[in-house]
């Protein structure tokens, strides 16, 4: 996992996206490219937060909206996670 190339860019503030949709965007994209694999632990939201430089809160409606869409599953206490994708086989 390269935690690096997922902190490595900086958020656009005034992009006129919000800065919760772009967090996701960054963590889409790297589990998109393989930086994060299934089942593969993201880091806590506080380090996403600090390096970020938003509020833990910014962070928690990201991972909130990958949860919702069925990307990452969340477990109070443990973290959060990469769930499997669906592959699609075709004939």
């Amino acid at each position: 996992m390269m935690v690096g190339r997922l902190l490595a860019d900086s958020i656009e503030r005034r992009s006129g996206v919000s800065l919760w949709r772009q967090i996701a965007d960054k963590i889409l994209h790297a589990i998109a490219i393989g930086d994060f694999t299934e089942n593969a632990a993201l880091p806590p939201e506080v380090a996403l937060a600090e390096r970020y430089g938003v509020n833990r809160h910014t962070v928690r409606n990201a991972i909130s909206a990958l949860v919702r869409e069925g990307v990452l599953r969340a477990e109070q206490g443990r973290g959060t996670f990469v769930l499997s994708r669906k592959r699609l086989s075709y004939p």
